[in-house]
Order: C-alpha cells, then structure tokens, then sequence
C-alpha cells in the first residue's frame, strides 16, 4: 500500500505521461510464483521469524524519505512484522531511485505483506528497472534481509536470427490470436449487457432511474476530527417490488437490505473526488444516469467499511432521517483492494459544511433540529419484530457530529456515518466497546475521564452530549438571536483552537468544566429563550 501511495504521488506532481509506472508497481504486485514456492517460503518463514516479541513478529529495516524533511531522527528504524495480526505471508522491501548527480536515493523501507512475487529470501535484490523512471523496488524475507539492497540486471540472449519461415508462422500465430482476441470481445460485450439488464438483487433500484442506482447515503469518515465531509442532495426514495412500503408515524420504509460483499458491480462511473481523508476518499458519481456518492475505503480501515454494511443491512434499519443505502462493493485484491460504500448524492452538504456559508431562520432551526432529533431517536429505540422482519436493536452512532448530520434539499436533516457505531443485539454482549473513540471535541466528560459504563444507556447519553454541540452550532448561526450573527465555529474552537489534543479536550471540558456559551442576546427572542434558558432542556449543561 505505501508503495501504490508513493506512485500515486509520483504521478500527480509529473502529469500523465507518469502513468507508465503505475501499470509497472501494479503489474510487480501482482505477479504470482507457483503455489510450491509460496509454501516452501512460508514454512521456513515461520519456522525461522524470532525475536523480541515471539515466533510471530519479524523485522525489517524502516525509513520513509519524506519524514525526513520533518525530522532527522526519526526516518530510520526498525519496523515489526506483526504476522499473527495478518496471517499472511510478510516481507522487507526496499524502493530507491537514482538522482539527478546519479546517486543513490532510498525512498521506503519496511514490511509489507502478500507480496507473492517476492522468491529472494535472504537479499534484496531486483533485476528490473522501471522505464523512464529509474525507480528500483525489491524484496525479501528474512529479518532486516533489506538492510542492503541492489540492482543485478539480466543480460538478455538476442537468440538466433529468425527465418522467413518463422516469420511467416509468426504472421499466423498473430492472425489466430486476432481472430480469438475479436471474439472474446464479442462474448465479454454480450455477457455485460446481459447482466447489465438482470439487476443484482444487492440492489434496489430507483422508480424511474433505469439501472438500480439511486437512494440516498453520503457517507462522512468516522474515527477522529479528520473525517471526511460528506457529499449530500435530493434525497429519492427507493422502490423494490417485492419489499418497499411506507410504515404509519414514524416515517419508515422497509426495502431489501444488503447482504455480503457485492461482487456483481454496478455501472458506477466515478466522476470527482468531493472530500479526502486519512480514511478513504469520497467520490461524486454517476450511475445509470443518477448521482450518486461512492465512499472508497482502503484495506486499513475494512473494519469501519464492515461495521457500516452490518448496521445498514440490520432489519427495519430505513427511516427518513436515516441516509437510504444502495449498496456496497469491493474492488481489487492483496494490497491494492478496495471497498467502496454507494450511496445518493446531496449537494447541500453538511449541517457543519452548510452552517459555514449559510445563516439560519429560527423556522430552519426547528426544521433541521426536529429531524435530526428524531433520526436519533430512531437510531437509539428498539423496534419489535414485524410479520415480515426481525426486531430491530439498539444503535449507538458513537460519532455523531454537525459533519455526520447531512441537509437534504428541504432542509431536513438525515444521520450518516455508521463505522464506529455499536449494534446492542437483545441478550447478547456488545462488541468492540473502547470508551474513547469519535472526534475529539463531541466527547462526553465520562469519556474524557474514562469513566464510562459500558451499558447501552451509557453510549446512548453519550450521543445525546453530542448532539447537544450540533444544536449549539444550529443556534449560534440562528438570525433570530437578537443582534449580529457572528461567523461559524465549532464546538469549544475558542477555548481550544481549530486542532484540540486530547489533553486540551480533558483540560477544558473535564478539569475547567468548560460549555458552550449561551450568549445573552440569545435570550432576546422567546423560544431561543425557552430552549436556552432552562438547563433540562439542554443536553451539553453541566449537570
């Protein structure tokens, strides 16, 4: 994966004529030696890997040239292989290049995994040179067997000089080859538009869209104050024959959830990256004519991809202020996989993104407060089984924030972003419940202080702190205040700044017992004065 990274970068700051080496870095992945060497090596990996940290931890020589810029001591070092947590096969590379003065130029060493081309066991040495580029990479698999590396071109036997007659059965073997080359084509043509019009059933199509796509999720990242913001729109609500229908009060529909990895792959044509972040990127794209939002994760972060397909495919899991899902897939495979989240496009954004740019009526308030609450709501209460479905649990979002709440076109707010949310089966023990997760600043002082109870109630008040920041946000922006809007800001951004720390966090909200503030010309109007004037009816008091 760092090397793919590395080529990528390498791309976008030498232009296209650079894309010769992505082909090549792929193409060096992705060839695989026989199933008896692979087993042959693995057996005396294991059988050899020791060291400080047990039979399963191997070592390799680390250094990344651009940390080096930041700081000298910490560009080299030794990296540990952690096998047990992979269970696949490891190996120490080394990538470098030649400068422009012709010297040697290491840019990445370290461990990677499932690198099947790799046969050298105990030298890292290559025989290939990447064109134009001069880029050298080589593997190894034996403790700090990277530590030297080096280049041994092959010296290629011209052969002997071809015949006519060779000539004239090259010329036949290219015909043939031709001939079976169209008709492959043909066949692979045909099979496409086959089952381009037999939809997958992983997929509800749109009334009207003509290729299955439409719905409505746009996913923000989940994990820390770098997530993604989330691309948004006009949300359409899907259509499945055989199971879509509209339940009395509380705004839920029930349509085919997701089941598995999707390897039958919508006509997803993508378009323009809308966000970055550590955790993926989110793309604007088309589908069967539609927009739709895909969220790419890397392999790294599989297990937020993973938490998000289980919560969406959960029964009863729609709701009209819950992002409607399309679907999921995955891409590729060893190092260069990827799992893509397909959902609609909104173009309003965030509440956070649109709170930026945009004032708000005290009508627009309670619009988006109300069907923010109540998507909430949905998320935290438990729904009986139906004739037709199973009880729905109860969901703990666990990051919930102005980024994860989307604007539809009316001003009606939807939740999104499931990847670190905890699903609290009936009778059964939660799962990954580590206390101090989500971002930063919408952290409850229980999880500051570590003090959490590990109970549903306990993740659910957690929330609710949370979304008590989002409605201070919603009011700080409000026209109906009684003097001047001042600009956006997010949650304690003066007390702490733009890029809090986690002891700035504890020292503001635990130790100095810190709140938003309730400005006194909110006061000025009735109703901001009858939510902001009692402290039960604010979730972010200090009580």
């Amino acid at each position: 994966r760092m090397l793919l990274q590395y080529c990528y970068r390498i791309v976008a700051s030498n232009g296209s004529n650079m894309l010769v080496l992505i082909v090549l870095c792929q193409l060096m992945l992705l060839l695989p030696p026989s199933a008896a060497v692979i087993a042959e090596k693995a057996d005396n990996h294991y059988s050899s890997a020791s060291g400080g940290y047990g039979s399963m931890v191997a070592k390799c020589d680390s250094y990344d040239h651009s940390s080096c810029v930041y700081n000298q001591t910490k560009c080299n070092g030794t990296e540990y292989c952690d096998l047990h947590k992979y269970k696949e096969l490891y190996r120490c590379f080394a990538l470098w290049g030649n400068t422009t003065e012709g010297k040697v130029e290491v840019i990445l060493k370290g461990c990677i995994y499932s690198d099947q081309t790799c046969i050298s066991k105990g030298e890292c040495v290559t025989h290939k040179m990447e064109m134009e580029t001069s880029h050298f990479y080589c593997c190894c698999y034996e403790d700090n067997c990277n530590r030297e590396f080096s280049w041994q071109p092959l010296v290629e036997d011209p052969g002997p000089k071809p015949t006519d007659s060779d000539n004239g059965v090259g010329l036949m073997v290219m015909g043939t080859l031709g001939t079976l080359s169209i008709f492959v084509v043909v066949i692979a043509l045909v099979f496409y538009c086959y089952r381009r019009n037999k939809m997958p059933p992983y997929f509800r199509p749109l009334p009207g869209g003509g290729g299955g796509c439409g719905g409505g999720v746009a996913n923000g990242s989940s994990g820390t104050s770098n997530n993604l913001s989330s691309g948004t729109g006009t949300s359409t609500a899907p259509a499945d024959s055989s199971a879509s229908h509209q339940q009395s009060g509380g705004g839920h529909t029930t349509t085919t959830p997701c089941g598995g990895t999707v390897t039958h792959h919508l006509p997803v044509q993508l378009v323009e990256v809308k966000a970055k972040g550590r955790f993926g990127a989110l793309w604007l794209a088309i589908c069967a004519g539609e927009q739709v939002a895909v969220k790419i994760f890397p392999a790294s972060d599989y297990n937020s991809w993973d938490i998000e397909r289980e919560v969406y495919g959960l029964p009863q899991f729609r709701h009209r202020n819950i992002l409607e899902f399309i679907g999921v897939e995955k891409h590729g495979e060893n190092i260069l996989v990827e799992y893509w989240l397909i959902s609609s496009y909104h173009y309003r954004g965030s509440l956070s993104d649109y709170l930026k740019s945009n004032v708000v009526s005290w009508a627009d308030v309670c619009r988006i407060a109300h069907t923010m609450a109540e998507g909430l709501c949905f998320l935290h209460e438990e729904l009986p089984a139906s004739k037709s479905e199973a009880a729905k649990p109860v969901i703990a979002h666990r990051d919930f924030k102005s980024k994860n709440v989307l604007l539809k076109a009316d001003l009606t707010a939807c939740i999104a972003d499931f990847g670190l949310a905890i699903v609290f089966y009936q009778g059964q023990p939660p799962g990954d419940t580590h206390g101090q997760v989500g971002t930063r600043r919408y952290m409850a002082p229980e999880v500051l202080e570590g003090a959490i109870s590990f109970q549903s109630d306990a993740f659910l008040r957690i929330d609710m702190y949370a979304c008590g920041l989002v409605l201070w946000e919603l009011l700080s922006r409000c026209t109906a205040q009684g003097g001047p809007v001042p600009d956006y800001k997010l949650p304690f951004e003066e007390e702490v700044g733009c890029h809090p720390t986690l002891d700035d966090i504890q020292e503001c909200v635990v130790v100095q017992k810190c709140r938003p503030a309730i400005k006194k010309h909110w006061l000025k109007h009735p109703e901001l004065r009858r939510c902001c004037g009692q402290p039960n009816i604010v979730p972010f008091c200090k009580h």
